[in-house]
């Protein structure tokens, strides 16, 4: 009878696990983002950084950022580049550290892909943004 109990349980664990599963393989950054050009912002030192992410073929192929007042420093450039290089990398940005030595301006590119996230995973509706060739 124990043995009953027991591929009960297993069965009922598997029914329940395997779509958790499935899912967890169709999780943004497995190249699951709706084609378009996507742009939003955080705050950042003196002014708003806006954050500007193009995805095609459902993958983030190009992320840039500026600062909305254009007084971008060195510490800046080094985060953009950074940042970016990082999050097309790994397609997300879970995971994602910041910038030694620019530390706020990283923080708010990951609160603007953060504001964005929900923009970019892919719903199956056609996006009307013109894409960059």
């Amino acid at each position: 009878m124990r043995h009953v109990y027991c591929r009960m349980i297993l069965l009922v664990l598997l029914i329940c696990v395997l779509p958790l599963a499935a899912h967890a393989q169709s999780a943004p950054g497995q190249g699951d983002y709706q084609d378009g050009v996507y742009q939003d912002l955080a705050p950042g030192y003196g002014d708003d950084v806006i954050v500007t992410v193009t995805v095609r073929d459902g993958r983030m192929v190009k992320l840039d950022a500026k600062n909305r007042n254009g007084g971008e420093s060195e510490y800046f450039w080094k985060a953009r580049d950074g940042m970016a290089a990082a999050i097309l990398q790994a397609q997300t940005t879970e995971g994602v550290e910041t910038v030694s030595g620019a530390t706020g301006t990283s923080t708010s590119i990951l609160a603007a892909m953060e504001h964005m996230r929900e923009q970019l995973i892919y719903n199956g509706l056609p996006h009307e943004a013109s894409v960059e060739k």
